[in-house]
């Protein structure tokens, strides 16, 4: 005979399951995603001819109406969707690779679920200083461009959709798709991607789009993958995330990003760190690593990626030292406006364009595009804002990993510009929402 508390137990385990993996999905709108990512992936036209208007019309609806009725498959499926047409080897495809339609999606679904405008939940405070302080300072330099105030609104109605940590989990298992198809596009693709990088180098990187962004979205699956074959004990799980990982290290070989692969082995390192409570498993764990890189090495080459750590711009990442040093210089010489709150969205551009001699110049580095656009005010309220996000996620190994990935692309890329970096910070700071503490709990 069971006692009660553990009949309790058995059917509380029973229900998790049947919440954590149905969750009352119909298997029709489940087939009907699968159909959609697979003809999605399959359109591969290099050329400029986009496919029937009807045929995207048709897909765009197939896609976006089942997100009304299950709201919180939305940053899931987003995340899959957008982030694959903006990385694809194609130059169009079926579904618009610009945020903008993604904002007014997601503002109706969120519409969409209100029953009555009392029940409109409030951001939390340290949103509204997200917002408010680009606003203000778009506002006092007349500057229009509304692109990372619609990223912050995206990000608030997102983490609105989350409800628990089953909800969240799919958005985790979304960026290791990400990587697994994206990977296996630079595996298809290497040798028809082979652009000229510098003239008197003969290293061939192959890559259809910004190498160094593409390489970031990869270290994401790969970080989460690497968690799991660490904390997972399901065999055939740990199979496929170690394909994953042997897929994505191959494909961050031949697109040869230096950033990228640092991006990933550092979270990497600080997850054995602290999933592993002894010497042995610490070794143990980089065996597995240094198996897996092996065994890629064995099908493809990293020449490139090997090469571009011996060539001269390592000591000047790639002549970023020389913008930063100029852009700072510049900044530091405007008026107190413009120190204090920025010259507004996008500003960094043309003060890197200027300090470059060219029309517009990235800073490469998404802590100094905020304080060129918003100022010392918006950067620091951005530092607060990253540093409360860390206090809450301490205890999640795996947010913190995350965390430690966008920061690191932060410094040599500006990733806020990329609608699939705020889907990461929806899954970090919707994990603090959730109060996860441990993934592998």
């Amino acid at each position: 005979m069971l006692s009660n508390a553990e009949v309790t137990k058995k059917v509380k385990m029973k229900f998790d399951l049947k919440n954590k993996f149905l969750q009352g999905i119909s298997p029709l709108v489940v087939v009907n995603f699968l159909i959609l990512l697979a003809a999605m992936v399959m359109y591969t036209d290099t050329s400029l001819v986009a496919p029937d208007i009807k045929l995207r019309i048709l897909f765009f609806v197939l896609l976006i109406l089942p997100l009304f009725k299950y709201p919180y498959l939305t940053p899931a499926v987003l995340a899959v969707f957008v982030t694959i047409r903006q990385f694809s080897v194609a130059p169009f495809g079926y579904i618009p690779s610009t945020s903008e339609y993604y904002f007014f999606i997601i503002l109706l679904i969120s519409i969409s679920q209100l029953k009555e405008v009392k029940k409109l939940k409030k951001p939390n405070y340290i949103f509204y200083g997200l917002f408010l302080i680009p606003f203000f300072s778009n506002l006092l330099n007349l500057n229009y461009n509304y692109e990372f105030l619609m990223f912050v609104l995206i990000l608030i109605l997102l983490l609105d959709l989350i409800k628990n940590k089953e909800q969240l989990k799919l958005l985790e298992i979304s960026f290791v798709l990400i990587t697994f198809i994206l990977a296996i596009y630079a595996l298809i693709f290497a040798e028809k991607f082979i652009p000229e990088y510098v003239e008197y180098l003969d290293i061939n990187r192959s890559y259809w789009t910004d190498p160094n962004y593409l390489g970031s979205i990869l270290a994401l699956g790969l970080i989460i993958s690497f968690y799991y074959i660490i904390t997972n004990r399901n065999k055939m799980q740990s199979i496929f995330y170690l394909l994953v990982i042997m897929v994505g290290f191959m494909a961050l070989g031949i697109i040869a990003s230096r950033g990228a692969l640092i991006s990933a082995l550092i979270p990497m390192i600080y997850i054995v760190f602290k999933k592993t409570n002894s010497a042995k498993k610490v070794f143990v764990n980089f065996l597995i690593v240094i198996a897996i890189i092996f065994v890629g090495l064995k099908y493809v080459s990293m020449d490139a990626l090997i090469a571009r750590f011996n060539d001269d711009t390592l000591s000047t990442g790639s002549e970023r030292s020389i913008i930063w040093k100029k852009s700072i210089e510049f900044f530091l010489n405007s008026d107190y406006l413009i120190l204090l709150f920025g010259g507004g969205t996008n500003y960094a551009l043309e003060l890197c364009g200027k300090v470059m001699r060219t029309d517009i110049y990235s800073p490469h580095n998404n802590f100094l595009q905020i304080l060129y656009d918003y100022g010392f005010v918006g950067l620091v309220f951005f530092l607060f804002f990253m540093g409360k996000i860390y206090l809450k996620i301490k205890k999640n190994i795996l947010a913190v990993a995350l965390l430690f990935s966008f920061v690191i692309t932060a410094f040599t890329l500006v990733p806020l510009m990329y609608m699939p970096f705020w889907l990461l910070l929806a899954f970090i700071v919707g994990s603090t929402k959730i109060g996860m503490e441990d993934n592998s709990n």
